[in-house]
């Protein structure tokens, strides 16, 4: 570890040492912000995270969600069947009184006539629709690269389509709510996993955060911060033709500010930036006295 002291000039590992503590503070305050929303009234979930994932995982993803693959010929009335029952499961939670059953009913009428009515329909969904008919399944065999292709794009854009029309209606069942209602928090998980998730992300966040910051355990903490990273990344990889490649005002094409930041943390694995400017040079100096004092029993 010695040599690694002398690895680079002081000024580059003056911007590794930076580089960490931003990092680490970028980790650490969403940890603990999200820490924070789960004593309000809009808890943060992976939920919708989940369920939204695009990309070669997206069954992995939207399994731990607790939804199951879109199939591969689609139709209205899966749509409509997984709004109705979101309304069921909000029902459920909330206890609807007479009259947003009423609304709530309302909305799901609204959502099938969109769906039928050929005029308010988008064209990208009659496109997939059309597409991902029996006959182009049953001869996927013999398609050719580019065909497969466009056929992945069409199923994705069908499993994209579910979540936009399942999230979109969701947030008109929120609108009915009353202020007692919005105050018992959002409809939990159907899946006890999602609940695990969300604490293993809060606390990965804020942990990996503290010790990136203090410089404790940084290769370790770098390591573990990417690996949460690289997962955060394929949930919703950038790929084409896919909504995850833009982000706000940003758009982005297989790279991410998700993939250049676990690259950095990588990078930061490889150093021993704690020991140049953190506690990591206290417990490099805790464990080589108690190797001495060993050795020294030992020999004596």
């Amino acid at each position: 570890m010695s040599d690694s002291l002398f690895c680079c000039t002081n000024g580059a590992k003056l911007l590794l040492v930076v580089l960490r503590i931003a990092i680490g503070w970028h980790l650490l305050y969403e940890g603990l912000y999200k820490l924070d929303t789960l004593s309000s009234g809009d808890p943060w979930t992976s939920q919708a995270y989940l369920e939204n994932s695009t990309g070669p995982l997206s069954v992995m993803f939207r399994g731990l969600a607790g939804v199951t693959s879109a199939p591969s010929t689609p139709d209205n009335v899966t749509i409509v069947a997984r709004c109705k029952s979101r309304m069921e499961r909000f029902d459920r939670f909330y206890r609807f009184d007479p009259d947003q059953k009423e609304v709530a009913a309302g909305e799901l009428r609204f959502v099938k006539d969109q769906l039928e009515d050929p005029g308010q329909r988008d064209s990208q969904l009659d496109w997939v629709l059309q597409y991902l008919q029996p006959d182009s399944v049953l001869t996927e065999g013999s398609l050719t690269s580019s065909e497969k292709w466009r056929l992945a794009t069409a199923r994705q854009i069908w499993k994209d389509r579910i979540a936009e029309y399942s999230l979109r209606f969701d947030n008109q069942l929120y609108g009915i709510l009353t202020p007692e209602q919005l105050a018992k928090g959002r409809v939990p998980a159907t899946r006890s996993d999602v609940v695990v998730i969300d604490q293993l992300v809060i606390w990965g966040l804020i942990l990996t955060g503290a010790c990136l910051m203090l410089g404790l355990f940084s290769r370790s903490a770098a390591a573990t911060a990417a690996a949460m990273l690289m997962l955060f990344y394929l949930a919703m990889p950038p790929l084409p033709g896919l909504a995850s490649n833009t982000e706000g005002m940003s758009h982005f094409l297989f790279v991410n500010t998700k993939l250049i930041e676990a690259i950095s943390l990588l990078v930061l694995a490889t150093t021993y930036s704690g020991c140049w400017a953190g506690l990591d040079v206290v417990v490099a100096k805790l464990i080589a006295r108690k190797v001495e004092s060993r050795t020294a029993e030992m020999d004596s």
